[in-house]
C-alpha cells in the first residue's frame, strides 16, 4: 500500500539493526525479544559483526540508520564497542547504541568515550516498568517513578555534549502493556520538559516474541496508545502526518517543541485537517528523495532541498503557504524495533 505521506520507496530505510553482538543482558524485562538462552551466548567476534554492518551499509547505502543492539551491548568493554562504532562512522552509517543505560551509569566516561574517540552521535534508552534490574529502583509499577532515572540520562546526555563538544541526539523507547498503558501521558509530558536531550520518544506495545512473559493486551493496540499520546500533548495531533510504511504499522508525528521561559508552544509540520500542509509534504517526499539524512552534514542536507525547491517553481510558495521543516517529534510504538531520532519525535509502531 503507498500512500502520500509515505516515506517508504521514496527515502532512505527507516533503520537497520545488528544482532548478537552481545546477547547477554543485565536485566530480566518481563516484556523481552531475547531467547531463553540469550544469557550463556558468548558475543560475536568483531569480523562477524564487520560483516553484519557491511551488508547494512549494502542495503540502507550512504548514512543508512543503524541499530548497534542485541541483549545489552554496553556489556561489551568500551573499546570493543567503541570499536563497532567507529567501523560503522567508517563506511558510511549513521550508528545509535541501544541501551538500558545501567552500564553508563556504572562506567564513568563509558558513553563520553564512544562519543568522543569513536564518533557516536546517537544513543537510545530504553526505561518503564517492564524492567527488572536496575540498582535502586523501586517504581511500584508506577512510571512517573521512574521519571529520576529518565532525568538522570537526560542530564548525561547533556554532561556528555558539554565535556566533548560534539553533537549527541538521545532517543527514549518504551513498552506499553496493559500495566503502563494508562501512564502514557505521564511519559509524553516529561520527554516534553525534556525535548533538548531526546528528540525521539518511540511507544512499542508488547508483543508475544522472545522471553516475554506480560500477556497481549487487547486493550493494547496501536490506537488506544495514540490516544493517550493526544491526550498528552493536549493539541490534535495529525495520525496521517507521516508515515514510514504502511499506515496500519506505525504513526509518526514531525513536531517542533519551542519554549519560551515558561511557555512550551507545540507546533506541528502538518497539522490535522492541513490539505495544503499535506500538499506540501507529499511534493517535499517526491522532490527531495524523501527526508534527507538526518546524521548528513546539514549544509548538504539544506543544499538538497534547497535544489529540489529551486528545481520545482511551484513548490517554494507551497512550501511558504504550508508548513516548515525542522526537528521531528515523534513518538513511535510497536514491537521488535526500535527509532532513530533525527530531531524531537512522536511516533508510534506496532
Amino acid at each position: 500500500m503507498r500512500t502520500d505521506q509515505q516515506a517508504a520507496g521514496r527515502s532512505h530505510v527507516a533503520c537497520g539493526a545488528t544482532h548478537g553482538v552481545m546477547e547477554h543482558c543485565d536485566f530480566a524485562c518481563s516484556s523481552c525479544y531475547l531467547t531463553p538462552i540469550a544469557n550463556r551466548t558468548r558475543p560475536l567476534p568483531f569480523e562477524e559483526v564487520r560483516k553484519q554492518l557491511d551488508v547494512l551499509r549494502d542495503g540502507l547505502g550512504p548514512q543508512g540508520k543503524v541499530q548497534i543492539t542485541a541483549g545489552e551491548v554496553t556489556l561489551l568493554d568500551p573499546p570493543e564497542l567503541g570499536r563497532i562504532v567507529s567501523y560503522a562512522r567508517k563506511i558510511g552509517l549513521d550508528p545509535m547504541v541501544m541501551t538500558n543505560g545501567q552500564r553508563f551509569e556504572e562506567v564513568p566516561g563509558y558513553l563520553a568515550s564512544l562519543v568522543r574517540d569513536h564518533g557516536l552521535q546517537k544513543v537510545a534508552f530504553h526505561v518503564d516498568v517492564t524492567q527488572h534490574g536496575r540498582k535502586g529502583d523501586h517504581h511500584f509499577g508506577r512510571e512517573a517513578a521512574l521519571h529520576k532515572v529518565r532525568d538522570r540520562f537526560a542530564a548525561m546526555i547533556r554532561m556528555v555534549r558539554k565535556e566533548t563538544g560534539r553533537r549527541l541526539h538521545g532517543a527514549h523507547t518504551v513498552t506499553v502493556t496493559g500495566e503502563n498503558l494508562d501512564q502514557v501521558p505521564d511519559i509524553v509530558q516529561w520527554a516534553l520538559e525534556n525535548h533538548d536531550a531526546f528528540r525521539m520518544i518511540s511507544f512499542q506495545p508488547v508483543a508475544d516474541v522472545g522471553r516475554t512473559r506480560d500477556l497481549p493486551d487487547p486493550g493494547v493496540s496501536l490506537d488506544s496508545v495514540w490516544t493517550k499520546i493526544r491526550e498528552a500533548v493536549g493539541v490534535p495531533l495529525n495520525r496521517f502526518a507521516l508515515q514510514f510504511g504502511h499506515p496500519s504499522c506505525n504513526i509518526v508525528c514531525p513536531l517542533f517543541v519551542i519554549t519560551l521561559g515558561e511557555r512550551r508552544e507545540i507546533i506541528q509540520c502538518v497539522p490535522e485537517g492541513d490539505s495544503q500542509g499535506r500538499k506540501v509534504m507529499s511534493r517535499l517526499l517526491s522532490t527531495a528523495g524523501g527526508l534527507p539524512p538526518l546524521g548528513s552534514h546539514r549544509v548538504r542536507g539544506v543544499l538538497r532541498i534547497a535544489a529540489a525547491l529551486r528545481s520545482r517553481p511551484g513548490l517554494p510558495s507551497a512550501a511558504a503557504a504550508g508548513t516548515g521543516t525542522g526537528p521531528i517529534a515523534a513518538v513511535q510504538g510497536g514491537s521488535g524495533s526500535s527509532p532513530d531520532p533525527g530531531g524531537s519525535p512522536v511516533h508510534e509502531r506496532r
